[in-house]
């Protein structure tokens, strides 16, 4: 697990994939604030993403009900696909990307602004 020691638990990260999401469920007790939620190794697509066990707080263990995701990648090869609609825009933009990360890393940032995914494969697999 990687956690810098003056982070709150639930901002800890595992290697492999991990997403980043804002909890808005009033009976978590991460309520309103940026979580890691730690997923690991294998294949992911979103729907799926939202139904893993893993899928939940570290600390309430309860889902999120927040519908954004943030992949991050940590110590891994990793793969995404993906089809997505910028807001505000009528077409929508594929996304391809993979490599390998030593350290943390967003792969997916927001430089389209929010986005609405049509699909997206996730893949983390140990260096």
């Amino acid at each position: 697990m990687n956690c810098n020691p003056t982070a709150p638990e639930w901002c800890c990260l595992i290697e492999g994939f991990n997403v980043e999401s804002v909890y808005i469920n009033k009976q978590c007790s991460c309520f309103n604030k940026t979580v890691i939620v730690q997923i690991g190794f294998g294949t992911f697509n979103i729907p799926q993403i939202c139904k893993l066990e893993q899928y939940k707080c570290p600390i309430s263990k309860q889902k999120p009900y927040d519908v954004h995701i943030n992949p991050m990648f940590t110590q891994c090869n990793y793969e995404i696909q993906g089809e997505f609609m910028p807001q505000g825009k009528k077409n929508t933009q594929k996304l391809q990307k993979n490599g390998q990360i030593s350290g943390d890393k967003y792969i997916i940032n927001d430089e389209n602004g929010e986005v609405s995914w049509i699909s997206l494969t996730i893949k983390a697999t140990p260096i």
